[in-house]
């Protein structure tokens, strides 16, 4: 999580070290596919748990399970309401920040994480961070 003034905005990257085994590539990149679903659905009128059931067809799709949440709003705490997850119903409007995760878990065995944090706009949404958003590699 990074922070700016006393803001907790989301941002994750997950970084491989040397060689990444297929299956932990393959987890990587569903928890990137999960919450681009996500931050694609985002847009004026759209509920936030439908912008969670995005990501979760894409876990699902692949064969994992979904997470607790996909994101959450931005703001002093660390759990800010609305929530993108099921159940909450709240309507997104223009100007809202949001922190959108993707992230798998595969006890003892491997895990994908990735989150961002996106600004809804009259069209759309609009990153507040940005870096690459795929699978990451860097040498030992």
């Amino acid at each position: 999580m990074a922070q700016f003034k006393q803001y907790k905005l989301g941002f994750d990257r997950m970084f491989h070290v040397g060689e990444v085994k297929d299956d932990a590539a393959r987890v990587q990149e569903s928890a990137i596919e999960a919450q681009q679903a996500a931050i694609a659905a985002i847009k004026p009128g759209v509920l936030a748990q439908d912008v969670a059931a995005a990501a979760n067809a894409v876990y699902e799709a692949r064969g994992y399970e979904t997470s607790y949440h996909t994101g959450r709003s931005i703001g002093v705490a660390y759990l800010e309401a609305p929530e993108l997850k099921a159940g909450d119903m709240t309507v997104l409007q223009a100007g809202m920040t949001f922190a959108v995760d993707g992230g798998i878990s595969i006890d003892g065995v491997t895990a994908g994480r990735i989150g961002d944090s996106v600004v809804v706009t009259e069209t759309g949404f609009e990153y507040i961070t940005n870096y690459p958003r795929e699978l990451l590699v860097t040498d030992a």
